[in-house]
């Protein structure tokens, strides 16, 4: 492939679709494979190459784009996961508290004598 006037590569395939991805290669540059002989051909003149490139181009997108898409899927059910787990816990603190309250109530000694038993027991 060609940048400019410059030849590069030779190029793996998987990079030669990631420098069309990355628009280093476009379709108005020139490129060579063995099957072209000696000739050096801009891609726009090579449509089965064009096709196979920008095909594997969406296809690695589209990959990407799913990629994308689960981990953002996965990192709100983390937050959702994490959300849930706080409210309980905090619910559960509440509830804690208030058994310690009540349990603590239960243990006080009874320091409220109403008046009227008062004076039922001065009279016996």
């Amino acid at each position: 492939y060609s940048v400019g006037k410059e030849r590069r590569g030779p190029a793996e395939w998987k990079e030669f679709v990631s420098l069309f991805a990355s628009a280093t290669v476009t379709k108005d540059s020139y490129v060579w494979y063995k099957a072209m002989g000696k000739e050096w051909k801009r891609m726009s003149d090579q449509p089965e190459l064009l096709a196979a490139v920008r095909a594997k181009t969406e296809e690695d997108l589209n990959s990407l784009e799913t990629e994308n898409a689960l981990r953002e899927v996965s990192a709100i059910r983390m937050q959702r996961f994490i959300r849930k787990w706080l409210a309980q816990k905090r619910d559960a603190e509440a509830l804690y508290d208030e058994q310690e309250d009540i349990e603590a109530f239960e243990r006080a000694p009874t320091l409220f004598i109403p008046p009227e038993e008062e004076e039922e027991g001065s009279r016996a």
